[in-house]
């Protein structure tokens, strides 16, 4: 059983840990997640980053902002800068904790999906990849990461992270919001 801290001020802050110099982004497995931040990942904990969890096996429970949810293999949870949440301890689950900053993210304020990908993030917290479709991305982002001799492998990285969120989390997004209009559409009629 997990105690949740409910007063705001009780509730450790994390920034960014950084492991590469090209690139504001940390990538770990579950396992490697686990044993650099065991006693902080099982309490609230307020992220100053993005953060993408993928699931790849195993079940159990995440919290963000205090909403319990359910996963399962597939499962991806996005996590916007300023959320809480709290992992629930399972060491049969494995997958990826991907963290990174905006700027990582975006290429600059003239980025023309900035707005919709800082929109869906805010929007959705869960998604489900059923076939498990992304999980060749996460270990490609995975490979690239851990061999800092590549030539452009940052670049790569942050090209792999960003597809991972249009396919995923854009995509959701926007077949959601279509589908409101379509919605709104036909009650006028």
């Amino acid at each position: 059983m997990f105690k949740l801290k409910m007063n705001s001020k009780d509730i450790d802050s994390i920034s960014l840990e950084k492991l590469r110099e090209d690139i504001d982004l940390n990538l770990s497995s579950m396992d490697q997640f686990y044993q650099r931040r065991f006693d902080l990942s099982i309490q609230p904990h307020r992220l100053q980053f993005n953060a993408i969890i993928y699931i790849a096996s195993g079940k159990g429970e995440h919290f963000i902002d205090y909403k319990k949810y359910r996963f399962k293999a597939g499962t991806m949870f996005f996590l916007s800068r300023y959320q809480v949440h709290q992992f629930c301890y399972n060491p049969d689950v494995t997958g990826y904790v991907l963290a990174f900053s905006d700027e990582t993210l975006f290429f600059g304020n003239d980025d023309s999906l900035k707005d919709l990908i800082v929109t869906a993030f805010s929007e959705i917290n869960t998604l489900q990849d059923p076939e498990l479709a992304l999980l060749g991305l996460f270990q490609a982002l995975w490979h690239e990461f851990n061999n800092h001799d590549l030539p452009f492998g940052g670049e790569v990285v942050r090209t792999l992270l960003r597809t991972v969120i249009i396919k995923s989390l854009v995509r959701e997004h926007q077949a959601k919001k279509n589908l409101r209009a379509s919605a709104a559409r036909s009650t006028t009629f």
